[in-house]
């Protein structure tokens, strides 16, 4: 089982990369966290498997 130092710095690395991307394309990086926010809202959540699916089928039954 993972640590919290371990999730920490996990976190951590991946902030750094996002950071780095985002100081290069910020249109880009604005982009990405549209998407993101859209796919919330939208239900999808990627650690779950097929959450993309319920949200497209109630979304082509409209």
């Amino acid at each position: 089982m993972p640590s919290a130092t371990t999730g920490m710095r996990g976190a951590d690395e991946v902030s750094q990369r996002w950071m780095k991307v985002r100081a290069k394309d910020k249109a880009a990086n604005d982009r990405l966290m549209d998407l993101m926010h859209r796919t919330t809202l939208a239900g999808v959540d990627p650690s779950k498997d097929d959450t993309w699916r319920h949200a497209l089928q109630g979304w082509a039954e409209k």
